[in-house]
């Protein structure tokens, strides 16, 4: 059948499935760019060892987007520092009966560790840098803690906006460890101005 010789019913369902094939798959992944661990510290204001200790979800003031607040017990500041209370926050979530998912949003769970690299958007939002690469699952077997990203939900691309020349995996390795690289990355702190000279 060829779409000059197709009825008007059959077009209409052939551009319904080329409708919903393209919403699928934006649905599947979020382009978003690739950050290194360097460029995760640089781009975060806060950068922090937390445990989620509460979860709510709230529309905007719209009433178009719900976003999830997570409320943070602080274990160690590594960059930056709160404005006020600890929280990160995140679109997507479920009030009532209505839920809104947000393709590679990160998605953080209570009770759970992270390491968070984390950015204040022009609402005043601390959302995590890179959506879920800036969140990095803390994890403890025996006497080893490790912590380790996700690209999950994500199509990752370069600065340019063009898909990586090579293949990338999580960043994940022992959290002191990321820790230390971290530290190692900020500036310098200055120098305390000498009073009365020498």
């Amino acid at each position: 059948m060829t779409l000059a010789t197709s009825s008007p019913r059959a077009l209409l369902m052939l551009a319904l499935c080329g409708l919903l094939g393209i919403f699928a798959t934006s649905a599947q992944a979020a382009v978003v760019q690739h950050f290194t661990l360097a460029e995760l510290t640089a781009k975060a204001d806060i950068v922090v060892h937390a445990k989620v200790s509460s979860e709510s979800a709230a529309w905007d003031q719209g009433l178009t987007k719900i976003w999830t607040t997570y409320g943070l017990e602080v274990k160690e500041t590594i960059k930056g520092a709160f404005p006020a209370a600890a929280q990160a926050h995140a679109r997507g979530g479920s009030v009532g009966r209505k839920s809104q998912q947000v393709a590679g949003e990160a998605t953080l769970v209570k009770g759970s560790e992270y390491l968070l690299f984390l950015w204040k958007d022009s609402e005043g939002r601390q959302r995590c840098v890179g959506m879920a690469q800036g969140a990095f699952l803390v994890t403890t077997k025996g006497q080893e803690t490790t912590a380790k990203n996700s690209f999950r939900g994500l199509k990752l691309v370069n600065v340019n906006g063009k898909a990586l020349a090579e293949k990338v995996g999580p960043i994940s390795g022992k959290l002191s460890d990321l820790i230390t690289q971290i530290k190692a990355l900020l500036p310098a702190p200055a120098a305390d101005d000498k009073k009365g000279g020498e």
